[in-house]
Order: C-alpha cells, then structure tokens, then sequence
C-alpha cells in the first residue's frame, strides 16, 4: 500500500523501465491470450459437439456436473495457485533451495486437498443429486468428475509455478490448450467406438489427466533440485496458508459469482432450459478469457513493482492493461449484442436460440469487468486478499438471493440480469477499492478512443445488417471480421498511443528475428 505520507517522485517511469514493463506485458499477455483464445476455441469446440451429441435435455444434466466439477475444485488447490506466486517470485533465481521447498509442498498440499474434495463428492453424490437438484440421475455425472479433482489442484498449481518465471509459454501449452485439446481428442475416439455420455464424462476426466502429469515433469526440469542456504523459508511456512486460504476464497467467489446462475437455472427450470443457458453463459465468458489473459502474466508483476514499492510504474501497467483487454473486448461486445439470435443459431443449433436476451444481458455484465481491469489480482497480490475475499463473498451472496427471486419468475433472463447487476456492481466498487487502498486509478483520455472506435462500428454494422442479412455461420464470421476492421480503423484513424506503438515495434522487431532465425537472448523477453 502506498502510504499517504510517503513522497512520490513526479511523472512516470523512465522510458527504459517503461518500454521494459511494456514488453514484458505485451509479450506475456500476447501469448497468453493466444493460448487461452486457442484453448477456448478448443473447449468451445468440445462444448458445440456435447450439446449436439446430448441434445438440450441430457447437455442441461451435463452442464450441472460439469459447473460442479468447476466450482468446487476452485477450493481443492486451497488457494496454493495464487500463493506459490506469491512466495516463490522472491526466491526465484535467488534461493533455489527455498523455492524448491515452497513447490514442493505446494502441490503435495494440493494433491492432498483433491483427493479429499474429489472422495467427499463421490460418497456425497447421491444425496447431491437427490436433495440439491432433485433429479437422482446427476449421481453418476457426480461421480465421474470426483474421479478428477486431484488432477485439477496439481494442473492449476503446477501450471501457476511455471509463471514464476514470467514465461506464459508453459501454462499456455499445458493449462490453457493442452487441456481443452487432449479432452477433444478423447471426446473424438470414444464418440466413433459408441460411447455417447459416458464418452464426454471420461474425456474430461482425461483431459485433466495427461496435461497434470507433464505439468509435474516441466515444474522438475525448470526447478531442478538444488542445494544450499533456505534463508526466510520459516517464515513462509506459516504464513502459505494464511494467504493462500484467503486467496482460495477469492478463487471461489469470483468465478462461482459467474457460474452459480448455472446451478440455480438448474434447480428450477427444466433440464432443456439449463441446456440452453450453458450454451449462452459459456458464450458470455469469451470476455474472462481476455482479461485472465493480461491477469496472469500481470500477476508476478505486481507482486515485483509491489514489493520494489514502484507505484508509477504498477499504476501504469495496471492502465495499459485494462486499455489493451477492454480494446479487445469491445469488437467482441459488439458482435454479441447485434447478432446474438444468429451466433446462437449458426454456431449452436436452432434449439438454442431462445438465449438470445440472455446474452445479452450476460456479455453487459463481463464487459464491466473487463473495463474494469485486474481488479483481484491487484489486491490478492498486493496484500489486501482478505478485503477482496469479503467483497466477492458479498457479491456472491448477492447474486444467490438475486437468482433464486428472478429465475422462478423470469427464468432465463431472470439469471442473467442476476449476475450481471452482481458482477458490475463487484468490480465497479473493486476499482474504487484499489484507489482508496493503492492510490491507483486505472483511466485516463486515452479510452476514449476505443470507445469512439466500438460507437463507429456499431454504426457501420447496423447499416451492414440491414443491407447483407446474416443466415449462415461463414456470413456471422464475416461480420465478425467486418466488426473488427472498422474498430481498429477507427483506433488508426485517432492515432495509436505510445505504449501501443512500442508493443508494434517490439512486434514488428519479434517478427523480424523469427524470420531471420535468430532466437531472441534469454533475459530479454517474456517469451
């Protein structure tokens, strides 16, 4: 926290750290979001195919357990995912020895945790089934996915220790497409030998499997086994779990926050309207995709300028950050929000389309959190876990009276308006929360920019969609394209800011060594 007394040096960092910060974010943040774009992409894919082979009715059956399977293992890793960031960075390239010690001990404490969690929903799922959702035929789906809670926690925490390194190559192969990739592929073969649920369970199941198990492999060889001096591990030791179980409660209420609408539907509507909602909250999360991108290479950057107490320097990644996530996401706003009925039917199938309002609705609410920036990892790694905990358990309690009032009511669309007024109301306070404790503010004028860009291409595609109507997925791509051009046209037009032209430039410069086959110097880029 930057104390109020403390005295501040006028202006920004010098152009040397601030092109390095620029790099280092863009580098990362470029090829996490091309990890997690491809990974979804992937999953997207998967998710199209187990509703088309389901139907509505068995999909709705599907999506339960599958958003069970989510929630729950989001507290198996006890929050160790966020707290080996947070303890390790230090040691890194410093004590090998102690940072050894805190890996090691973190993925047996979430190995530990999972086969816990992963045993209680086996022996429970029955009673779950039954007495939560009242459709007794959820058991088995229950039982299937308890086999892969500990392949989640060591997936997630061995993936999280490789960005210790600030190189996103490793969690975006093994976490981001190795997952939703290896699920594909097994979805594929059990589908061509027969098997129709049974087959979608297990190549989930698997796709947590294999990417664990390498993930375990890469953490070995980029830590290796070291001896010498462990200076300040007593110290970590008691307070791992002191952070990390806070940061666990974060790591549960904010997706839980976009996911217990899912249940909730669940519950009271008929298993084809809970088909239907996946589909269209599955769609709406494209916009946590973006902004997890910049958040986890973002992460070991704060905790460095944090501790370094480099607040300009922090206060202007924290801005370029939210910048670049909301620029991306607005083309993607738009799409939704003007072709909803037609990305529904054409990607989904016609039985799907009566969740178009919800869409809507739901992409509102995830693009106030986008405009709002890495509002968690900024408090989780500046210390402030615990007030980020108790808001988005506020947030969560929220959403939980929201939906059980709206969706016996409203149904659908009672849902989305649940979680969209619970998740802007999170985040628009979030960013309010970061400049009362931090002394950050993530706008300035150079937003406006983008937002004159998404109004141009609003315009344009209005009239776009009067003159070419859309009746197929090639044309819904195209528009897509169209949306795209126009708002980058727009951004052009208005003129590109400084850290926009260094990411250019230090593209440009990447390109041109690809080309030339010269590998970029370790110690010089992210990736």
């Amino acid at each position: 926290m930057r104390p109020p007394t403390e005295e501040i040096p006028p202006g920004r960092a010098e152009p040397d750290s601030r092109t390095r910060d620029v790099s280092t974010l863009a580098g990362g943040a470029s090829i996490s979001l091309a990890g997690k774009i491809l990974g979804r992409s992937l999953s997207f894919v998967g998710d199209i195919a187990a509703a088309r082979i389901l139907g509505p009715d068995s999909f709705g059956l599907y999506a339960i357990g599958w958003t069970v399977l989510r929630t729950l293992s989001l507290i198996s890793p006890l929050g160790l995912d966020k707290g080996v960031i947070y303890f390790g960075s230090p040691y890194w390239r410093k004590d090998n020895a102690s940072l050894k010690k805190i890996l090691n001990r973190s993925q047996l404490l979430a190995l530990a945790s999972g086969l816990v969690f992963g045993g209680a929903l086996f022996f429970s799922a029955p009673a779950l089934a039954q007495w939560i959702f009242q459709k007794p035929s959820l058991s088995y789906i229950f039982r299937w996915y308890a086999l892969a809670f500990p392949l989640v926690a060591i997936l997630e925490v061995s993936s999280a220790a490789t960005r210790i390194t600030q190189r996103m190559s490793y969690s975006a192969i093994l976490e981001d497409v190795g997952q939703p990739a290896v699920g594909l592929l097994f979805l594929i073969l059990l589908y061509l030998i027969g098997l129709r649920l049974e087959g979608v369970l297990a190549s989930d199941v698997l796709s947590f499997a294999l990417p664990a198990i390498l993930a375990v492999v890469v953490v070995g060889r980029l830590f290796p086994v070291s001896r010498g001096a462990s200076a300040g591990l007593d110290k970590t030791n008691r307070e791992l779990l002191a952070f990390s179980i806070p940061a666990s409660l974060v790591g549960v209420f904010t997706p839980f926050l976009v996911w217990v609408d899912r249940l909730i539907v669940g519950h009271f509507r008929t298993p084809a309207e809970t088909g239907i909602y996946q589909a269209v909250s599955q769609t709406s999360t494209i916009f946590a995709i973006i902004l997890s991108a910049f958040a986890a290479i973002f992460m070991p950057i704060i905790a460095d300028l944090y501790r370094k107490k480099e607040f300009d320097r922090l206060e202007e990644l924290f801005r370029v950050s939210t910048k670049w996530g909301l620029y991306i996401s607005l083309p993607v706003f738009v799409m939704l929000v003007l072709f909803p009925r037609e990305i529904l039917a054409y990607v989904f199938d016609g039985r799907y389309i009566a969740g178009w309002l919800p869409l809507i609705i739901l992409s509102i609410g995830q693009l106030v959190n986008v405009g709002t920036g890495a509002i968690g990892p900024v408090l989780v790694m500046t210390g402030h876990q615990k007030r980020w905990s108790i808001l988005t358990g506020i947030a969560l309690a929220v959403n939980i009276c929201l939906n059980w009032f709206l969706v016996p009511r409203y149904g659908l669309t009672g849902a989305a308006v649940s979680t969209a007024v619970s998740l802007s109301g999170l985040f628009l306070l979030g960013v309010f929360q970061v400049r009362a404790v931090l002394r950050i503010w993530p706008y300035d004028r150079r937003y406006l920019k983008g937002l004159a860009g998404a109004c141009l291409a609003v315009i344009i595609l209005l009239i776009y969609r009067s003159v070419f109507p859309v009746r197929s997925l090639p044309e819904v791509v195209l528009a897509a394209i169209v949306t795209g051009v126009i708002f980058l046209g727009g951004i052009l037009a208005l003129g590109l800011d400084r850290e926009d032209k260094d990411f250019a430039r230090l593209g440009l410069a990447r390109w041109n060594r690809i080309r030339a086959g010269r590998p970029e110097e370790n110690g010089k880029t992210t990736d």
